[in-house]
């Protein structure tokens, strides 16, 4: 299926194309820029034989120019600077991680919380919690610096195993 069937359509990036060609009116762009260089890959040979043609045989002309597969592939190659590459988007699962087994981290990160908040609870018995008036400057810039930030860290972790992967999803 081609877009150019419903609307007008660059000949250099394929996004919608509001001007065309002043002297054939059959090839479409979407700025100058992209005019020029369609201009200095061939269009203007092509150009000055599809001005003096008729509508019926300026059809034809552009039907022949698209033309079999080399020329799109040499279209491609003359183009390759302009477009953004193109991948496919797939929707399939992740694969998990064979490296850990989710329930022992979740075992782990429970037992980690309670241990946690036992001394955050002592600490507020004695008086210590929230208060950072006995701690000196370097021990807070040493804190400061770490970066212990599990989620991110997990969050590496799992692009590291998809690098291409454009788009993750829980379900």
């Amino acid at each position: 299926m081609n877009v150019s069937y419903w609307t007008k359509v660059c000949r250099v990036c394929n996004i919608k194309a509001p001007s065309h060609c002043k002297k054939c009116q059959q090839a479409n762009y979407c700025c100058r820029r992209h005019q020029i260089v369609d201009w200095k890959a061939g269009h203007d040979k092509l150009c000055a034989k599809l001005a003096d043609l008729g509508l019926k045989e300026r059809i034809e002309a552009k039907n022949k120019s698209k033309g079999p597969k080399k020329d799109e592939e040499e279209e491609e190659e003359i183009y390759k600077g302009f477009l953004f590459p193109e991948y496919e988007i797939e929707s399939e699962d992740e694969p998990a991680d064979e490296d850990c087994d989710s329930n022992d981290d979740d075992e782990d990160d429970g037992k980690k919380e309670k241990e946690e908040m036992e001394k955050l609870k002592k600490m507020m018995v004695e008086k210590k919690a929230g208060c950072l008036q006995d701690v000196e400057d370097k021990q807070l810039e040493e804190a400061a610096k770490e970066d212990d930030d599990e989620a991110f860290t997990a969050f590496k972790e799992r692009i590291k195993r998809r690098p291409a992967q454009i788009l993750r999803q829980e379900i």
